[in-house]
């Protein structure tokens, strides 16, 4: 199962999310749009499954980032 939030000190960063499996990790800005920050051992090939996903469910995540951290 997914993880969707882990409060911790990204509230101070602008709204985004990491993937992690594994040894595999990403970020994922998600404003002004979303995009890649950084990714350590993903292939090309799963970075733009992911992209393609964040930028899908942009709207809800950014809710769901905005619930947990109001400004």
């Amino acid at each position: 199962m997914p993880t969707v939030l882990r409060i911790g000190p990204d509230a101070n960063e602008p709204p985004h999310v990491h993937v992690k499996r594994d040894q595999a990790q990403a970020k994922f800005w998600l404003e002004p749009q979303a995009r890649l920050e950084w990714q350590r051992g993903f292939a090309a090939r799963e970075l733009n499954v992911m992209l393609k996903l964040a930028i899908e469910h942009r709207e809800f995540l950014l809710g769901e980032w905005r619930g947990r951290f109001p400004r």
